[in-house]
């Protein structure tokens, strides 16, 4: 599975707060999100929205791993 597919079918994560790790300047970032993930108004998910998507989750988990 790749990661779109996993963030579209996965309830794990609260996607809102991903987006904003994603595009911390984007005001909007949650729905820019889901646009890309269902394919709205002409929005792809691309190679770089992957790896954006792969750094941001890594960082999160870094931070979980680092509460007491």
């Amino acid at each position: 599975m790749d990661i779109e597919n996993y963030l579209k079918n996965q309830s794990d994560i609260n996607l809102s707060g991903l987006a904003k790790r994603m595009w911390p300047n984007n005001k909007y970032a949650d729905n820019y999100l889901s646009k890309k993930l269902n394919g709205l108004d002409g929005r792809k998910w691309t190679k770089k929205d992957t790896e954006r998507a792969k750094i941001a989750l890594q960082e999160l988990g870094i931070f979980l791993q680092q509460l007491s």
